[in-house]
């Protein structure tokens, strides 16, 4: 295979969302992806658990939100998102309102992609606790870059009862360069 074809590959998400797709269809996809060096394999989330511990992270494995015509709510969105990657999802595409779109409600676009985002985050509490409410933990959040550049993320800790205070404060920059991570530094 030539580098062209090979690069075009790359970027490429073999997908089969059918909906009489049977776990062997799902295997061949998977078995191809890594076969032809696809970005990823875009299936069911029905089937996302199964194929990630196939490919054993061969390649990525991705599954579609809202699918197909996105007039899901927030919530729901959100749960399938969360779903997705708590099973084992690298990629989760989302289809947006169209409606929303087409009568020009931009913010709650935005904030619906927003809250999808922030869905697969993964806050795991203090153990040593016992459930008690404020009790410490930690908040992972993942994020992945779409291209070269770099991102400014700034964190501000803050209870609603409490005024927010600089000192709460986490700025984490970071630059990627030709799609890997170069340096992050965190002020």
């Amino acid at each position: 295979m030539n580098e062209e074809l090979k690069n075009i590959l790359s970027r490429v998400d073999h997908t089969l969302l059918a909906q009489g797709a049977t776990w062997n269809e799902i295997k061949a996809i998977c078995d191809d992806g890594i076969k032809y060096g696809c970005a990823s394999v875009c299936i069911p989330a029905s089937y996302v658990k199964q194929a990630a511990e196939y490919v054993d992270g061969k390649i990525a494995v991705c599954t579609v939100i809202g699918f197909p015509n996105g007039y899901d709510t927030t919530a729901a969105k959100c749960f399938e998102a969360a779903d997705a990657v708590k099973n084992g999802a690298s990629e989760v595409d989302m289809v947006i309102n169209i409606g929303w779109l087409k009568n020009k409600q931009y913010d709650d676009v935005r904030n619906d992609i927003a809250a999808v985002k922030a869905a697969g985050d993964e806050y795991e509490a203090d153990t040593t606790s016992d459930g008690k409410a404020g009790a410490g933990g930690v908040h992972t959040f993942t994020y992945q870059a779409e291209g070269s550049g770099e991102a400014t993320v700034t964190l501000t800790y803050a209870r609603s009862w409490e005024a927010s205070d600089s000192d709460k404060t986490v700025v984490v920059k970071t630059e990627v360069k030709d799609g890997a991570f170069v340096e992050a530094s965190v002020q």
